[in-house]
């Protein structure tokens, strides 16, 4: 059963381990993720997907701002890379059922 706590943004928060949460990337699952503002960057296997992710009145140094803070501070982000990255989506499936 799929619990109300277990929301996208939550699920990036705690697969993200502790001593990464300040860095400006993180591997989930099989994909690795790269914040390079104004774009997310996801290796997934052998693809590479980019997600535009420029925001009003935001702006940040590419590879300067951490991941989770970005999407802490835009949760809408969460979903973009859920439907960009199959290897992500796998992954917070497997969140969702345990």
């Amino acid at each position: 059963m799929n619990s109300p706590r277990k929301t996208p943004l939550r699920f990036f928060q705690d697969a993200v381990p502790e001593p990464f949460k300040g860095d400006s990337n993180a591997d989930i699952g099989n994909a690795f993720i790269a914040l390079v503002y104004p774009r997310i960057l996801i290796w997934d296997g052998l693809a590479q997907r980019t997600i535009d992710c420029r925001q009003d009145g935001f702006f940040a140094e590419p590879d300067r701002y951490p991941l989770l803070a970005l999407l802490e501070q835009f949760p809408s982000l969460c979903d973009a890379i859920l439907a960009a990255s199959p290897g992500v989506h796998a992954a917070y499936m497997r969140y969702l059922r345990d």
